[in-house]
């Protein structure tokens, strides 16, 4: 008798209604090609072929075929599937930003076009916007310009609130 080495690989044993829903899912009707690729290692896995046999099989590697059964025998049939993506962006929050009755009123002076530059009239409608709660992209998307120039101008107002995008100068 020939000794094993290495890892033990999990023990992959199916239902009936398990083997059904594999072999429906390796059909590929509707099915992510992913999924099809997954549900038929674990449909060769359970024939009682080995990882290095499947994996020569599908021509996909050991270790790919080793994750897939190690999955499928912690989480079965929905472990086949791929986690969903974050619906959220990662990092800090944004700082809320606020303004002051004082601010409102000289920003929406500019904004409504007096004797301004354009580009400081733009800036004052950017940071007008981004106090209403909507977002850079949705600010960006309004005012016709790149969504990192209103998280810079959203930046230097929340630090320097008037002063820090031009409306009140240094002198």
């Amino acid at each position: 008798m020939v000794q094993r080495t290495g890892r033990p690989k999990a023990v992959l044993v199916l239902t009936d209604k398990e083997r059904d829903d594999l072999q429906n899912l390796a059909r590929g009707d509707a099915t992510p090609p992913k999924v099809v690729l997954r549900s038929k290692v674990i449909l060769a896995c359970a024939s009682g072929l080995t990882n290095r046999e499947v994996a020569s099989c599908m021509g996909i590697g050991e270790a790919t075929v080793g994750k897939w059964r190690s999955r499928f025998v912690c989480a079965r049939i929905e472990g086949l599937y791929d986690p969903p993506a974050r619906s959220y962006r990662g990092g800090r929050p944004k700082e809320a930003l606020i303004l002051t009755a004082h601010e409102r009123a000289e920003l929406k002076k500019i904004a409504n076009g007096g004797s301004a530059s354009k580009k400081l009239i733009l800036r004052s409608k950017v940071v007008l916007a981004c106090a209403q709660g909507l977002t850079n992209r949705e600010v960006a998307h309004a005012n016709k310009v790149e969504e990192h120039t209103v998280c810079r101008w959203r930046g230097m107002f929340l630090r320097d609130r008037l002063k820090g995008i031009g409306v009140i100068s240094d002198s």
